[in-house]
């Protein structure tokens, strides 16, 4: 049975005058056919499907943005997300939320273990901003992979 864990580097939430697409451009270009979800991921309902792209795929995962719409101090906002899915486990999916101002301070994070086809899989991975300047709160140190210039995983 896949699981479905996601953490996000987060605190302070406030009221963000950012939107995600300012923060990840991917999130404004059109929809393509590799910006669909695997239909286990897709079934568990963690972001607006119509808003998901896919940033990047290594051996170990596919690594997804997309938007979501959540109340945050009685205004609604779109949270942008981080959606990992681990290749070597079917339908073991990983996804984190947050404001986009924190997003843009600290990135995203998301750690993912489970049982996979050859025993226990674990992948970690940050989505970051564009432009780079987002300080995680964890040392992003050589045992994270850049997948793309918005992704890095191990």
């Amino acid at each position: 049975m896949a699981g479905l864990v996601g953490l996000a580097a987060l605190s302070g939430c406030t009221s963000s005058p950012l939107t995600p697409a300012e923060l990840v451009s991917a999130l404004a270009e059109p929809r393509t056919d590799a910006d669909v979800l695997p239909q286990a991921a897709a079934d568990a309902d963690l972001a607006d499907p119509e808003t998901e792209r896919l940033l990047a795929s290594n051996d170990a995962a596919d690594f997804f943005v997309a938007t979501h719409r959540d109340e945050k101090d009685g205004e609604m906002i779109d949270e942008i997300c981080l959606l990992v899915v681990v290749a070597a486990a079917e339908g073991l999916v990983g996804s984190a939320c947050g404001d986009p101002a924190v997003a843009a301070e600290t990135g995203l994070q998301v750690s993912i273990s489970g049982e996979g086809t050859d025993g226990r899989v674990s992948v970690s991975a940050y989505l970051l901003p564009d432009d780079g300047t987002a300080q995680p709160l964890d040392d992003l140190d050589d045992t994270f992979e850049t997948v793309s210039p918005n992704i890095r995983a191990r």
